[in-house]
């Protein structure tokens, strides 16, 4: 009886430890969604100024002076 307790404890540490390896995968998709956000909202500003030469002009111009500068 007292082995058959013990190997519950042991089966509901297991399930603990899994429920901490779920909550990492978890944190770990929020990281890639965070990392792949970043890397979508950088291509969108790179396809941006590789389309529109105006509009990189108007940006350069108009906000940020020595955007070519700082490039």
């Amino acid at each position: 009886m007292v082995v058959g307790f013990l190997a519950a404890g042991f089966f509901a540490a297991g399930f603990f430890a899994a429920g901490f390896l779920a909550a990492g995968f978890l944190a770990a998709g929020f990281f890639a969604a965070g990392l792949a956000a970043g890397f979508f909202a950088a291509g969108f500003l790179v396809v941006l100024v590789a389309i529109f030469p105006p509009l990189e002009k108007f940006i350069t111009t108009k906000f940020i002076p020595n955007f070519r500068i700082c490039l």
